[in-house]
């Protein structure tokens, strides 16, 4: 008789995807815990506070996320470019990219340190008002910045290494602690002591994420002198840079909606649509932390070979639309129970606003798997480009009705414009693309 023919090792490929999937669960329960904090921490700013402490916490956490974006992206180009390479003939020396990544990201949030001293006055004046109190909560938003700067890079070197739950555990170890660092600052300084606050809550998460990341990550070796993690820097660059214009670009469409809709409903009919919004990037951040973390580590190992590409960018929408739907379902159902608890009894608009944002919400992230999947690909620059447009087709289709029901239509027209331009830039710059090899989806 005939040996008969060898089958496939499916449980291989069952452990990877147990593995993937046990990887995804992490960062969404990290996800949880950080969007948990967050509440905790708004409620006890509201209580403790009043509504002057929740709009300064506000703008001090805007200062802080702006000033870590001054680390060039350094830390999500570590992750693309480690990737690319793993299945290079010549493995990557990861512990120079790691330095030359460390060596940009400092000189750029130096560069910042020295600017907000020297131009305090005027930015601290514009944002926190005149005085020694202005001044002083603007440089502690700055110095909160750099740290959380500092933090994510050392973050993206463990997802680069495929340390998923090592990951996992340091983002919520650190969203943990703020909370309590919250109700002791706000209990012992108010409103004064905000800027002093954020920076403790990010020192903490600094400490958390050393002890997580100590002894964890890749050394350089011998081989790997100064000059050559300066040799990595313009690679990162070249994608990290336009990574976090992109980021900027999101950023700005989220701020501009707004203003947008309370110069044409005015302001009530802005802050209804505010709260909706607030509610649907909560639920965006459950899928956030995975998109970043261990997708965004998977797609740039297999970015050279297009049927593993496809492969790994199928599987993730997969599991984004089951989870995705369900969460939108949900949300839209308890509308009229969770509006008027986080906001108040008068709300009724945005309980009836919040299913479609949640709907577009849910076509952004769709849009934004195709994006990271796109730049792992084809570089940040094709990233940026779709960013844009999705963001102002959003701005400009909010910006051409009078009804705050058709502002939601209209944000879910704007994110389906987001979408199909990522859409067609996958079909579009694909095409005649060689294929390559290489895929590893290895957590420790």
């Amino acid at each position: 008789m005939s040996a008969a023919p060898s089958r496939p090792a499916v449980p291989a490929d069952r452990t990877a995807r147990a593995r993937v999937l046990l990887n995804d669960n992490t960062l969404t329960a990290a996800a949880m815990v950080q969007l948990v904090a967050g509440v905790i921490t708004s409620k006890l700013a509201a209580t403790l506070l009043g509504a002057a402490g929740v709009g300064t916490y506000a703008l001090v956490q805007a200062v802080a996320n702006i000033v870590a974006l001054c680390a060039l992206g350094t830390g999500e180009a570590l992750v693309r470019e480690s990737g690319r390479r793993r299945s290079a003939p010549t493995p990557p020396d990861f512990g120079a990219m790691l330095r030359g990544a460390e060596l940009a990201g400092l000189a750029s949030l130096s560069v910042v340190a020295v600017s907000a001293l020297v131009l305090n006055r005027p930015l601290a004046r514009l944002l926190f008002g005149a005085g020694n109190g202005g001044r002083q909560v603007f440089l502690l938003a700055v110095a909160a910045g750099i740290t959380f700067g500092w933090v994510t890079l050392q973050v993206n070197s463990m997802v680069a290494q495929r340390r998923v739950r090592r990951v996992s555990l340091a983002l919520a170890l650190g969203a943990a602690s703020t909370p309590l660092v919250a109700l002791i600052g706000f209990r012992a300084w108010g409103v004064a002591g905000i800027g002093r606050v954020h920076l403790i809550a990010m020192l903490a998460s600094l400490l958390t994420t050393g002890a997580v990341v100590w002894g964890r990550t890749a050394k350089v070796t011998p081989s790997s002198s100064l000059r050559a993690a300066v040799d990595e820097i313009p690679a990162l660059l070249r994608y990290g840079v336009p990574h976090v214009l992109g980021t900027l670009f999101t950023a700005s469409m989220l701020l501009i909606v707004p203003m947008v809709v309370a110069a044409r409903q005015g302001v009530d009919g802005a802050g209804f649509y505010r709260a909706a919004a607030t509610i649907a990037a909560g639920m965006a951040t459950l899928f956030t932390f995975e998109l970043n973390g261990d997708f965004s580590a998977r797609v740039a190992e297999v970015a050279t070979d297009r049927q593993a590409f496809i492969t790994v960018i199928g599987a993730q929408l997969r599991r984004l639309l089951l989870r995705g739907v369900a969460v939108v379902a949900a949300l839209s159902l308890a509308a009229p129970v969770i509006v008027p608890v986080l906001y108040d009894k008068g709300f009724e608009p945005t309980t009836q606003l919040l299913p479609l944002i949640l709907v577009g919400q849910l076509l952004g992230l769709v849009a934004m798997t195709l994006n990271i999947g796109i730049g792992a690909r084809h570089g940040g620059g094709a990233m940026l480009l779709n960013a844009a447009l999705g963001g102002c087709a959003t701005v400009t289709a909010v910006a051409m009705v009078d009804s705050l029901p058709s502002v939601g239509f209209m944000f879910v027209a704007g994110q389906t414009v987001f979408l199909v331009a990522c859409g067609v830039s996958v079909v579009l710059r694909d095409r005649g693309r060689p294929a390559h090899v290489g895929m590893a989806t290895a957590d420790s």
